[in-house]
């Protein structure tokens, strides 16, 4: 059985999503990839584009911001 969080940002779920290729509506592709934060005591989440790569100091500034 798992116990429900109940203090704001105790925890943070992180995951990384990419890199993918999104096409817009006048044609132009876009090459993406973002990292994802929840809270899983209050549901908030953010997402953030991952400029540099998923290195672990990107990861730590995005979610230090």
């Amino acid at each position: 059985m798992k116990t429900a969080e109940t203090t704001k940002w105790k925890r943070v779920n992180v995951d990384l999503w990419g890199p993918a290729t999104v096409k817009n509506k006048n044609g132009t592709n876009y090459k993406i990839q973002v990292m994802t934060m929840i809270d899983p005591a209050t549901g908030w989440f953010e997402v953030a584009a991952l400029r540099n790569g998923p290195t672990a100091l990107e990861a730590q500034k995005l979610l230090d911001s």
